[in-house]
């Protein structure tokens, strides 16, 4: 069989504080008043396979809400290669384990995080591994069956290799005309301003070009600026740190000062060897000075050679403050600049080239999606007559023996490729010869529309390669015989799958595999649900009490009858 959801566990998720619901193979029959909570179980189990999540959600006066869904794996063999690639991030498939848990919690501020086996996953996978394992078929969703989109959709899942393979090419179509058309859209504009813009860029490029700028060099320039603009002040300095070190005006300088203080050390070593290392300190200093001297007029002859440079710095600093003013506040900005002006430059001198490239690529995409859709459009109509066939067999049997189910054609008019092709469609339906088919949400009868759409799902489901199918009271308006024949429906469809069903109708749960009686009850003030497996004598009085809505002996003798000819 494959998998199956054995048990959902909630806790502190809308009126419920904690309670795990019990399932098994086959057919699963939820029951109970109406008003007793069974929509939330579907609330939850969705919230676990990573729709939407909501703060409403959480239980009045707690934090936080968390739902586990534990699928339990049946049979042999393993379960399939996509999923398999979707869990290996996240633990994987513990094949021993032979199970499979996803869970949600929910806080206040509106955050969710999902799990996989206990392991962190985003909602998204939680959603590609739930589309996976399960197919919720929901009031919500029957009215979204009335949406032509949908129902396009769902034809196109009866489409053979062919015809899917004509789909992938009307959108693979549409997505590379629409890409053309974006490129084209960018590349329009007035040619006037795109020349002007041009011409523009190129003299701005020249510009920057010629002035041959170096990274870094307006601060090379103003520290060579300030020196020049200060050459006689900085002469004095020399000169006179000069004067200090070769004395002046028969003053003692510190080159002859050092060098009587050097004599008088080496005199006095002669009488005690410890002034020897002050001797050679002595003359250490002396080296220094010496340098430090040399070093000084060569600093004087480059001011007197530089005396001739201030004009020309003076040029190349005015220069560089024109570029600072239109194209950045620093060589380096100013290169970057250059950089992206060469570019859009090309670009714009390349436009010419790319908008043809484009435009042709535009009609010869546009030329691949018509020849493809009208294809597909074929390809539709046969899958159309499988998908009526198989859906006339489903109403026979759901009580509507003339039942007359079509799908209309119309062709879209629309100038530009569009995503699936070239059609709309809608469903019709006549329960009997002579009356003209109406689109399914024109069906005015309760009990007519919910067989129709059982016959739907009953042809979707059978196609599904989910193991679990989730129906939410889809016998809305059905009673008497009609419902014996929606209940033989649902145990058909459980045959190979799971089925959850919260139904209203003794004569479905009476078929069911399992079920489970739901009551909503007020504690000190608080509403409590409770869950209640029954079976046996329990299960007796359970289904007599959605027959009469009594336990007395005239319902109990009714429901045993409607159990010995319906189960197996």
């Amino acid at each position: 069989m494959g998998f199956y959801l054995k048990a959902l566990t909630l806790k502190d998720f809308a009126i419920v504080e904690h309670l795990t619901l019990p399932l098994r193979e086959g057919l699963n029959a939820l029951t109970g008043e109406t008003g007793a909570g069974k929509s939330i179980l579907i609330d939850a189990l969705s919230l676990a396979l990573g729709e939407r999540a909501s703060a409403d959600l959480i239980r009045e006066g707690r934090e936080r809400a968390q739902v586990d869904a534990l699928f339990a794996w049946e049979g042999e063999g393993a379960p399939d290669e996509d999923l398999l690639a979707l869990l290996e991030p996240y633990g994987g498939w513990v094949e021993e384990e032979g199970q499979l848990i996803l869970s949600r919690t929910l806080t206040r501020s509106g955050k969710s995080q999902g799990y996989i086996n206990g392991h962190p996953a985003p909602a998204r996978v939680l959603r590609e591994v739930g589309r996976r394992l399960v197919a919720i078929h929901s009031q919500h969703q029957s009215q979204e069956l009335f949406s032509p989109a949908l129902q396009l959709e769902l034809l196109d899942a009866f489409l053979d290799d062919e015809g899917k393979g004509l789909l992938e090419t009307v959108q693979g179509a549409y997505r590379a005309w629409q890409e053309a058309e974006d490129h084209l859209r960018r590349l329009a504009g007035d040619p006037r301003e795109r020349a002007r813009r041009e011409d523009l860029l190129r003299f701005e490029v020249e510009e920057i070009e010629a002035a041959g700028l170096r990274p870094g060099e307006e601060k090379e320039l103003e520290e060579k600026r300030q020196m020049l603009l200060h050459r006689a002040r900085l002469a004095e300095v020399v000169a006179q740190a000069e004067a200090l070190l070769q004395g002046a005006e028969g003053g003692l300088g510190l080159l002859e000062a050092g060098g009587r203080l050097w004599d008088l050390l080496i005199q006095g070593s002669r009488w005690d060897s410890n002034l020897s290392n002050l001797a050679r300190l002595a003359q250490d200093a002396m080296g220094l000075w010496q340098e430090l001297l040399a070093e000084l007029r060569g600093y004087e002859e480059g001011l007197a050679v530089a005396e001739g440079q201030l004009e020309a710095l003076e040029e190349r600093w005015d220069l560089f403050q024109r570029l600072r003013r239109k194209y950045g506040d620093t060589a380096d900005a100013i290169l970057r600049y250059l950089e992206e002006a060469k570019a859009e430059l090309k670009e714009l001198e390349e436009m010419g080239a790319r908008a043809a490239f484009w435009e042709e690529e535009r009609k010869r995409q546009r030329a691949l999606w018509e020849e493809a859709a009208r294809a597909l459009s074929e390809a539709r109509r046969r899958a159309a007559g499988e998908l009526v066939a198989r859906v006339e067999r489903e109403l026979r049997d759901l009580g509507f023996p003339e039942g007359a189910f079509q799908v209309s054609w119309r062709a879209l008019p629309s100038a530009e490729p569009l995503p699936r092709g070239l059609d709309e469609v809608e469903y019709l339906f006549a329960p009997n010869p002579g009356q003209g088919p109406q689109p399914l949400r024109a069906i005015a009868s309760g009990g007519e529309l919910s067989r129709v759409m059982l016959a739907l799902r009953a042809v979707f489901a059978a196609d599904e390669k989910t193991p679990v199918v989730v129906f939410d009271e889809i016998d809305a308006g059905v009673a008497g015989r009609m419902a014996h024949r929606v209940g033989e429906k649902l145990r058909e469809i459980s045959r190979d799958r799971q089925v959850l069903c919260i139904t209203h109708l003794p004569q479905i749960a009476a078929r069911a595999d399992f079920q489970v009686a739901i009551e909503k009850i007020s504690q000190e003030s608080a509403v409590q649900v409770l869950l209640r497996p029954v079976e046996g004598y329990d299960r007796l009085k359970e289904i007599a009490r959605m027959l009469a809505g009594t336990e007395d002996e005239t319902a109990l003798a009714h429901a045993r009858q409607l159990l010995q000819e319906v189960q197996p």
